[in-house]
């Protein structure tokens, strides 16, 4: 194998700031990611089913089914069902460990850990 002497960032996109109970409080976590994620992918220029693995940070768990939501996202986004997805779910700065998280994975083909703090209204930040 050879070895990976640079890892690129192509592109990337946040979902809106908005206030808690604002006018985005009525979308899920996963129709925000997903906007912001067709987002990014469209400004890289790169076919969606081309990427095989995704990280996406986001602040707290809202419900049930955001226990997958790097799933829901990633597959919302038109990636294919054979990809992976990973959530990384912090209060602060979540867009650097997403990229650490990414960089890894790329380098070692292997995912390291993550934290979890979750206490803060509804937004999220994606890194694909």
């Amino acid at each position: 194998m050879t070895p990976i002497e640079d890892i690129l960032i192509l592109s990337g996109n946040r979902t809106a700031i908005g206030s808690f109970g604002g006018s985005l409080s009525g979308l899920s976590p996963a129709d925000l990611g997903t906007v912001a994620a067709k987002a990014a992918i469209g400004n890289a220029g790169v076919d969606a089913t081309a990427i095989d693995h995704a990280v996406f940070g986001h602040i707290i768990t809202t419900a049930p089914q955001d226990a997958y939501l790097a799933r829901h996202i990633a597959l919302n986004a038109g990636l294919a069902q054979s990809s992976a997805a990973m959530n990384v779910n912090r209060l602060f700065e979540r867009s650097t460990p997403c990229a650490q998280l990414a960089r890894n994975h790329i380098l070692t083909n292997r995912m390291s850990g993550m934290a979890h703090l979750a206490s803060e209204e509804k937004t999220m930040e994606v890194t694909v």
